[in-house]
This record gives C-alpha cells, structure tokens and sequence, in this order.
C-alpha cells in the first residue's frame, strides 16, 4: 500500500554517447615502445613464443595502433594483408578484415566470422609495423611456409575453428596479464 510521489510521472531515460575514441588512452610511438620493453620478449623463450605463437608477439600492436581485437586478428589470412597505391604514387600496405575466405583452401570457408556487419574494414599498417617489428617480412615467410593464417598454425589434429579461438583466448590473457 506504498503510494509513490513518483506514480503517474513518465521518466524518460536519455542516454548519453560518448566518442569510445576519446575513452581510449591515446599513447605515442615512444610510449609504446617503453611499454613494449616491459614486456621482456627478449629472454630465451622469445623465438620459441614467436614461432609457436607469434600473435602474442604481434598482438599487443595490433590492438593498440590498429584497434583489432584478438579474435579478429587470430582469423586473419596471409592473402588478407593487402597494398595500395596513395595519391603520391606510396605504396601502403593495410590488414584488410572480412569474413571471407581468401586462401585457395575452400574447407576454410566457415573458419572466419565477424562480430557485426560494421567489423569489415581496411587497417592501414603504420611505419613501427613495417620497419621496426618486420610484419611485412614475418607474412612473406609464413606464406613462403605454406601457412594460410598469419598467426595460427594449422595443426592436422585440431578443428581450425577451435585452434583460432585457443590462438585468441592466448593472447587475450596475455594481453590481460600484462595491463
């Protein structure tokens, strides 16, 4: 038998969007790289991690320069990294992210999937990919080694499904752990 001073009133419920752009910690080349060296990839484990799970190598850039998540970047394709021409006559290489297939490997069909409709876009790779962490040099090698995805290696044993999820997860908890 509570009466409410509130009853008969109709509350409108506003919501305010914010830019998740200006929500981000906006970091420079510098900081960057400070935060690279805390990660201390340069210990004898290094090239076992990089060759047996180089996301988590690449991962940490990949989210913060290009904004990828981890689940879009464990699905990308060697023949997904792309180039182009600008109006100057450079060219510049970008991550093109889509759901398709793009290896000539047609059981691969259904191994990719994207969050919305929005997700696909092109991802232009900035100067500290390709000069300083080598990714263009990285994907010509796993294409020259016959690997369809740039970060997860196709094992005959696992569902290639269930091996880019576990690829992911990996580097998400990486990532996590180091926050």
């Amino acid at each position: 038998n509570f009466d409410s001073p509130l009853d008969g009133i109709v509350l409108q419920r506003y919501t305010i969007k914010s830019d998740p752009s200006t929500e981000r910690l906006l970091l420079n080349d510098n900081d960057i790289k400070i935060i690279f060296n805390e990660f201390d990839y340069l210990n004898k484990r290094f090239l076992k991690t990089f060759k047996e799970d180089p996301l988590k190598i690449y991962g940490i850039f990949l989210m913060m320069y290009l904004g990828i998540r981890p689940a879009e970047a464990s699905q990308l394709m060697v023949n997904d990294l792309q180039h182009t021409e600008d109006k100057n006559g450079k060219i510049v290489y970008y991550l093109k992210v889509l759901k398709e297939n793009t290896s000539d490997d047609i059981e691969l069909d259904k191994a990719k999937k994207e969050k919305t409709p929005n997700a696909k876009r092109k991802l232009p790779l900035t100067d500290i990919f390709i000069k300083d962490l080598k990714f263009l040099d990285f994907v010509k090698q796993r294409k020259k080694e016959k690997h369809n995805f740039i970060f997860v290696n196709e094992k005959k044993d696992l569902k290639i499904i269930k091996n880019i999820a576990d690829t992911a997860r990996r580097c998400e908890d990486f990532f996590n752990s180091k926050l």
